[in-house]
């Protein structure tokens, strides 16, 4: 948590963060692991049939 208040302490103040908490930039990087893994799958998948 203290990440998030140093970034905030550091940032420009016309900068608005897309995350106010921990659990939702945890939330979001969840998420975005999960679509590069599908993303390589189907990559391995369409190599394999090649």
């Amino acid at each position: 948590m203290q990440c998030l208040s140093e970034l905030q302490r550091i940032m420009p103040t016309h900068i608005k963060p897309k995350f106010k908490t921990v659990e939702e930039l945890i939330e979001f990087h969840d998420a975005e692991a999960l679509k590069q893994s599908r993303l390589i799958n189907e990559r391995n998948r369409q190599a394999r049939i090649q």
